[in-house]
């Protein structure tokens, strides 16, 4: 069963956080420092959230609408695109973690 929001996400992440990982996140400096771990946790969230599944409601219209994906220099930037919606629930763990 998919979550239906970004934040509802980072509180399932850091609620199940284990004391090193906290740690972990606590020494980068910035929350764009988690950009780092996009190959790593980022894809661990992807895959195990089904992210890249077209019936997850946080990228479904991203899968169901080609037409509307802000491609620029052969790059996605859609904002419901799942490597950006990973980064967003990376970059909000973080901020609840350092807060």
């Amino acid at each position: 069963m998919y979550l239906h929001s970004i934040a509802a996400y980072v509180d399932k992440i850091v609620d199940e956080l284990d004391k090193e990982s906290l740690n972990a996140l606590r020494e980068l400096k910035t929350e764009d420092d988690v950009m780092i771990l996009h190959h790593s946790w980022g894809m661990a969230i992807r895959n195990e959230f089904g992210l890249w599944r077209p019936d997850h409601p946080l990228t479904q219209h991203w899968h169901e609408h080609p037409e509307d994906h802000d491609v620029r220099d052969g790059c996605d930037y859609s904002n419901d695109h799942p490597d950006a919606v990973s980064c967003e629930i990376m970059r909000g763990v973080w901020r609840k973690v350092n807060a």
